[in-house]
């Protein structure tokens, strides 16, 4: 389960997590994540579930990235 999507989703877990959220199955059609709509869709799902908003708005580009990335390295 390769990164796909503006926010890269990866691994299982995670597709099927996005799954349950869009009612599409990307686990078993995990290309559809690398299509313009989903890669949008999948990246403001992301987002939001992380509550990375209020880190943006406060020009917080380090909590940004951990919660992204999950650190900094």
């Amino acid at each position: 389960f390769l990164g796909r999507g503006l926010i890269q989703v990866t691994g299982r877990y995670n597709y099927g997590k996005a799954s349950e959220a869009a009612g599409i199955n990307f686990v078993a059609n995990p290309h559809l994540l690398a299509q313009p709509e989903w890669a949008a869709w999948s990246a403001g799902w992301y987002w939001e579930l992380r509550k990375i908003n209020a880190p943006a708005d406060r020009g917080d580009m380090n909590a940004v990235t951990k919660l992204v990335r999950g650190g900094l390295g």
